[in-house]
This record gives structure tokens, sequence and C-alpha cells, in this order.
């Protein structure tokens, strides 16, 4: 037998057991009860389409418009991201050169900071070179109004 025939002849079977119940003949009510079970999947699988390629034409049309809708979106958001990457490309690049002329500045304020630096220590040891010849020529002076005057 094939199996349409099969799933009929167990149709007919399962109708058969439902009318004697509705006749009042004995019959095992359920859970444990096959038939019982059978009648219930047998009326959920009825409204389900026998094969997967039964499908309407225009779910088909739907589906193929959908697909391509979603191909465009990721052609959008593809696109999108590209921008974005090509702007962050050139925001780093500023920032590089940012940083590059920063340092750059960095490093001519060090080098000024320590050219002052030498200057300063020139300076001390002049003001230290002075106040030596200072105190010299104070004791000179000294020695002079200390001699008696001939």
């Amino acid at each position: 037998m094939e199996a349409e025939e099969i799933y009929m002849n167990r149709e007919v079977k399962m109708q058969a057991a439902a009318f004697k119940e509705k006749r009042g003949a004995p019959a095992n009510k359920g859970a444990g009860d096959p038939n019982y079970e059978n009648i219930v999947l047998n009326f959920r699988n009825r409204d389900q389409p026998k094969s997967a390629h039964s499908s309407p034409k225009n779910q088909d049309l739907e589906t193929s418009q959908e697909l391509l809708h979603l191909k465009r979106e990721l052609s959008n958001v593809s696109l999108l991201v590209q921008q974005c990457q090509e702007e962050q490309k050139l925001s780093r690049e500023d920032i590089l050169k940012n940083i590059i002329a920063v340092k750059k500045n960095i490093s001519m304020v060090q080098d000024k900071v320590q050219h002052m630096n030498d200057n300063l220590k020139d300076l001390s040891k002049d003001v230290s070179n002075i106040t030596t010849n200072v105190k010299k020529i104070f004791g000179e002076l000294e020695k002079q109004a200390n001699k008696p005057t001939p």
C-alpha cells in the first residue's frame, strides 16, 4: 500500500472509533487510548500541507521579493560600513599628523627649556664670580681704610 492509502485507512478506522463513542459503545477514553491520541494528531495534521513543494507560487514571489529587499538592505549597510571605515581612516591620519606636530612642539619647548637652564647655570656662575670679586674688593678697601695715611 502507498502512504496515502495507509493514511486514508487509518482515518476511516479512527472515524469509526469516534462514531462508536458517540453512539454509546464502550470505548477507552483518556490519554492512554491510542485511537484518542491518533484522532487529535489526525486533526492537527489535516491543516498542514502534505509536502513542502505544494506551497503557493505567491509565497515564492514574496520570498524572492523579501530576499531582494534584504539584499538591498545588506548592500546599504555594507556601503555605510565602508564610508564609516573611510572616515575613521581619515580621522586616524589627521590625529597622527596632529600627534606628530604636538611632539615636534614639545621637543622645541624642551630644547628651549634646556637652553634656558644652561643660561641660568651660567648666570649662577657669573653671580658667584661677581660675589667673590666684590668680597675681594671690599676686603682691599678695608685694608686701605685701616692703613695710616702718610
